[in-house]
C-alpha cells in the first residue's frame, strides 16, 4: 500500500509484485482516507483486459467501505489511454471522427436490460468510446479498419499520377523488392554442391513448373506471361570464377523483357516452392539422372547461391500465386496497361517481416508519431542520413503523408495520432474546459514503462493545466499523480515506446523538485529459481533503473528442474517440448513460430510473448529465438531525431527484456526450447549462465501471494494511523 502524502509519485513493480492491487489500494486510499471524490479520480489501464481486471479489483476493495457501491460507478474511473485521450478531445471540441478507428465487437447494450450492478443498461461516459485493446493496435490492425485502406489506396493512386518525385520513389521500392536482391557472399559454402545441383536445374526448374501448372494454372494463364522454361549464364565476372565451377547453365522459367533496365538483359522469373507445399508431410520430390530430390531442398540451395554471387543476370523470385499477382501488375504497369497504385510488398532493414507498401508507410508513420514527430518533416531530415530502399521508402513517405492527411481532413476525420499531437500541444489543452479536468485531479496510471513520447506530452500538459488550478484555487487536497511500472518489462520500442520515461520519470514530470520514488521488491509468483534466472537476462542492459534483486516469495513446491533450456534440431520438436497441461502457458515471440504447434492441449494458453504480458501460469514453456532483430537504419535516425539516443541498443535491451517477461510468467517451471540457436544468442548466453553458476538457490518463501480482504482492511487502518501522525485529514468524503 502506498501511502506517502507526495503529490507526484513514481513505484517501480517488479514481475509477480501486486502492482495492480497497490494501485487499487491507492485509490481506496485516496477515496476513503483523504476525501477524494470518486469524480476526481480516474486510472488508466494499458489494455482493455487489465482495465476489465482492474475494474474487478477496485470494485472488491471499495465494497469493504461501501458495500452497496455500483460497479457502474468504478469503471467510470477506469480508462484506457485512448478512453480518457477521446474523451477530453470531446470536452475540447477536438474532431475525434478517426479515419483509423477500430469498431467494437462487443454488441450495443439493450438499455431494457439491467446490468450485473442492478441498473438500466443505458451507454455509460465509456461506452461510445471505439478504445483498442493496445495503445499501439493501429500500427498493427490495418486490416480490421474499414475506412482507413481505402483512403490510402485513393491517395496512393493519386499521387503516383501527380507527383513525379512520389512516383520515382514507388517504382524505385518496388524494382528493389522486385528482384532478388544479393546477399553477404556465402557462394564459397556452397561450391561443393554447385555441380550436382546446377546440372539438375533443368529437371527440377519444369518439375517445379508442372507443379504451378497443377496447383496454380489459372494464376499463371491470368498474369499473362509466356511460361518457357530456357537457359542462362550468369556472366563472366572473375569475382565468382572459383564460386562458380559449374559448366553448364542455370534454368529460368520465363523472361519479362518490358521489365528491362536500360542497358541491361531482361530479368529471369525463377518459380519456387509455394509454402503450403513445402510443408507437405512426406515432402514433394522429383527424380533425375536415377536420384530422387526433395523440391523444396534443392530449389532453397538454388535461391540461396544465385543470391550469394555478384550475378549480372537479374532475376525475380516467385515462390507464392500473390507474388506473381504482383509481377504481372508490374509488367502491365510497364506497358502502360494498368492504373491505379500497384500493390507490392517491402521488407525495410531491421524489420522480422515484409508489409505491403501502403501499410509500410501507415506503420512507420505511427511510429514516427509515436516519438512525437511531425511525420513528413521527421522523413525528409533524415532522408540524407540514409541510402538505397530505406532512402526511397522515407522520401516516399515525406510525399505520401501530406497528400494522405489532406485527404483525411477532406473527409471530415482525422487520425489517432493527430487527436494526441493536439492535446500534446498547448492549443489543444487549452481548450479543455476547467471543469473537464475534475476527472483527472488524481490521475493514475498503469504500465508507464511502456508508453511513448506523444503520450508523455499529453500527459504533461494535462499535468500542467492541473498543477495551474491548483496554484489559482489553493484547494484543501492537492491533485495528485502516481505512475506504477516496470522498466524490466518494456517491450514495445519497437512500436515507439520506450522505458526512459519512466526511468528518468523526475526529468519529464517533476522538474525543479524530486517525486516520491518508490520500489516494490517482493515477486509473489515465481520461485527464486526463475527470478534469479530472469534476472540474468538483465545484467548487460545498457539503461535501467539501479534496484536490488527482486525477493521471490512464490509459494514452494517440487516441480523438478525449475529452468531448464532445451536445443532442438528441427522447430517441428517443439510440438513435443509444448504438450503442457490445462496450467500451462506456451510462449513464442511470433505467432508463425505458435501456428507449428499442433494438436493443442485444451485450456492450455498459447500466446506471443507480448500477449502473455500480465499473465501467469504454473508451468510456462518458450519456443524460438528472441534475439535482437538486425539494425533499421531509419528508425536508428528518427530515435537520435527525436532525443531518444540509440534505436538499436534499446532494441537490443528490449530483447533481453522479453527474455525476462516470458520467464517471470512461470511460477514452478519454465522451459525454453530453440531449434538450432545460433552461437551468440541469447538462448546461447542463458545457457552458459545456467552452467556456470553455483548450485545454491536462495531459499523460497511460502507466504501467501495475494491480500485477503481481512488483511487489506487491517492495513487500512494502519495507513489511517500513519496519515493521522502525518497531520494528514484522513476524512470519509461524499461521492
Amino acid at each position: 500500500m502506498i501511502l506517502t502524502p507526495s503529490t507526484c509519485v513514481r513505484v517501480a513493480a517488479g514481475a509477480g509484485s501486486g502492482k495492480s492491487t497497490t494501485l487499487a489500494l491507492r485509490v481506496i486510499v485516496l477515496r476513503y482516507y483523504l476525501g477524494a471524490a470518486w469524480d476526481e479520480i480516474t486510472v488508466v489501464t494499458f489494455t482493455n483486459k487489465s482495465r476489465d481486471d482492474f475494474i474487478k479489483k477496485l470494485l472488491s476493495n471499495a465494497q469493504l467501505f461501501e458495500p452497496t457501491i455500483s460497479k457502474r460507478l468504478i469503471k467510470a474511473r477506469v480508462r484506457t489511454f485512448h478512453s480518457l485521450a477521446f474523451r477530453q478531445a470531446r470536452a475540447a471540441g477536438l474532431n475525434v471522427n478517426t479515419a483509423d478507428r477500430i469498431p467494437k465487437k462487443s454488441p450495443a447494450k439493450d438499455p431494457h436490460t439491467l446490468d450485473d450492478a442492478g441498473e438500466p443498461g443505458a451507454p455509460t461516459e465509456d461506452d461510445d468510446e471505439d478504445s483498442p485493446d493496445t495503445p499501439f493496435a493501429q500500427i498493427a490492425k490495418l486490416d480490421e479498419l474499414p475506412v482507413l485502406p481505402e483512403i490510402l489506396r485513393e491517395v496512393g493512386g493519386k499521387l503516383l499520377g501527380a507527383d513525379p518525385a512520389f512516383k520515382q520513389a514507388v517504382i524505385g521500392l518496388e524494382r528493389a523488392f522486385l528482384f532478388a536482391q544479393p546477399r553477404a557472399g556465402e557462394a564459397e559454402k556452397r561450391v561443393p554442391r554447385v555441380k550436382l545441383n546446377q546440372a539438375r536445374d533443368e529437371a527440377r526448374t519444369q518439375e517445379i513448373y508442372e507443379l504451378w501448372c497443377e496447383k496454380y494454372r489459372s494464376e499463371l494463364e491470368a498474369s499473362g506471361i509466356a511460361f518457357k522454361v530456357e537457359p542462362f549464364y550468369l556472366g563472366s565476372n572473375p569475382a565468382y570464377a572459383r564460386a562458380n565451377p559449374a559448366a553448364g547453365p542455370w534454368y529460368s522459367n520465363a523472361t519479362v523483357p518490358s521489365l528491362a533496365a536500360p542497358g541491361q538483359p531482361a530479368p529471369r522469373v525463377i518459380l519456387g516452392i509455394p509454402r503450403e507445399v513445402a510443408e507437405l508431410e512426406p515432402p514433394r520430390r522429383f527424380s533425375t539422372g536415377g536420384d530422387t530430390m526433395i523440391m523444396a531442398v534443392t530449389s532453397a540451395f538454388k535461391v540461396g547461391y544465385l543470391q550469394d554471387i555478384p550475378a549480372t543476370m537479374p532475376i525475380i523470385w516467385i515462390s507464392e500465386p500473390s507474388q506473381l499477382a504482383h509481377l504481372a501488375e508490374q509488367v502491365r504497369y510497364s506497358l502502360g496497361a494498368f492504373h491505379g497504385f500497384p500493390q507490392f510488398q517491402v521488407q525495410l532493414e531491421g524489420e522480422f517481416l515484409p508489409r505491403w507498401v501502403l501499410e509500410a508507410f501507415w506503420a512507420e508513420a505511427q511510429f514516427i508519431q509515436c516519438l512525437g514527430l511531425d511525420v513528413a518533416k521527421a522523413c525528409v531530415k533524415i532522408a540524407p542520413a540514409l541510402k538505397g530502399v530505406d532512402r526511397l521508402f522515407v522520401e516516399g513517405l515525406a510525399r505520401f503523408w501530406p497528400a494522405f492527411m489532406e485527404e483525411v481532413h477532406a473527409n471530415g476525420m482525422t487520425t489517432t495520432g493527430e487527436v494526441f499531437a493536439q492535446l500534446g500541444g498547448a492549443a489543444g489543452m487549452a481548450r479543455l474546459p476547467a471543469d473537464a479536468l475534475r476527472n483527472s485531479r488524481h490521475l493514475l496510471i498503469d504500465e508507464f514503462q511502456d508508453i511513448s513520447l506523444n503520450f508523455v506530452k499529453w500527459i504533461r500538459a494535462l499535468r500542467d493545466r492541473q498543477l495551474a488550478a491548483d496554484r489559482s484555487s489553493n484547494p484543501k487536497l492537492p491533485s495528485s499523480f502516481m505512475v506504477v511500472g516496470d522498466d524490466y518489462q518494456s517491450i514495445y520500442g519497437w512500436r515507439g515506446a520506450s522505458p526512459n520515461f519512466f526511468i528518468d520519470f523526475a526529468k519529464y514530470f517533476s522538474p525543479g523538485f524530486e517525486p516520491s520514488q518508490l520500489v516494490l521488491l517482493a515477486n509473489y509468483r515465481s520461485s527464486s529459481e526463475i527470478v534469479q534466472t530472469a534476472e540474468m537476462m538483465l545484467d548487460r542492459v545498457a539503461y535501467k533503473l539501479s534496484k536490488p534483486p527482486a525477493v521471490a516469495k512464490g509459494p514452494a513446491k517440487d516441480f523438478g528442474i525449475p529452468v531448464s533450456l532445451t536445443k532442438v534440431d528441427d522447430a517441428a520438436d517443439y510440438r513435443a517440448l509444448a504438450g503442457l497441461g490445462a496450467d500451462g502457458m506456451v510462449m513464442a515471440r511470433t505467432n508463425t513460430v505458435l501456428d507449428k504447434v499442433k494438436p493443442r492441449t485444451p485450456r492450455c494458453q498459447y500466446l506471443t510473448i507480448h500477449g502473455a504480458k500480465g499473465l501467469e501460469a504454473e508451468h510456462a514453456a518458450i519456443l524460438g529465438d528472441v534475439s535482437a532483430p538486425a539494425p533499421h537504419p531509419i528508425r536508428t535516425q528518427l530515435y537520435k531525431l527525436a532525443g531518444l539516443g540509440d534505436y538499436d541498443q534499446s532494441q537490443r535491451d528490449e530483447a533481453r527484456r522479453l527474455v525476462y517477461v516470458a520467464i517471470t510468467r512461470a511460477m514452478h517451471t519454465v522451459n525454453w526450447a530453440v531449434a538450432n540457436p545460433r552461437q551468440g544468442s541469447l538462448f546461447e548466453e542463458l545457457d552458459g549462465l545456467l552452467q556456470a553458476r553455483p548450485k545454491a538457490p536462495i531459499k523460497s518463501s511460502a507466504s501467501n501471494p495475494g491480500q485477503t480482504l481481512d488483511q487489506a482492511s487491517a492495513s487500512l487502518a494502519q495507513a489511517r494511523a500513519h496519515l493521522e501522525r502525518a497531520g494528514v485529514n484522513a476524512g470519509n468524503g461524499g461521492h
